[in-house]
């Protein structure tokens, strides 16, 4: 199930799901969640997110307060938002 959350709410961790826009004036996409860190590790008051779809890795920066759609499981695979 697909919800907002934000990190700090605990809604981004390892192995979940966010729905982000990685590109420059992109509209979102669904990535896999692979690290973490938080502002004590980026020495900056948001966290660095490390991010897979298929083949591409993404480091985004994000703000612990921002809430943004998470999930659990892939949101891309079957049902109506997936193929």
């Amino acid at each position: 199930m697909t919800e907002q959350m934000s990190i700090t709410a605990g809604g981004m961790v390892a192995g979940w799901w966010v729905e982000l826009p990685l590109e420059e004036d992109g509209a979102p996409v669904w990535a896999r969640i692979e690290v973490v860190l938080p502002p004590e590790k980026t020495m900056e008051d948001r966290y660095a997110l490390r991010l897979r779809r298929d083949d591409e890795v993404w480091w985004v920066k994000v703000s612990g307060r921002l809430p943004f759609p998470v999930c659990d499981v892939d949101p891309t695979v079957g049902g109506p938002q997936g193929g």
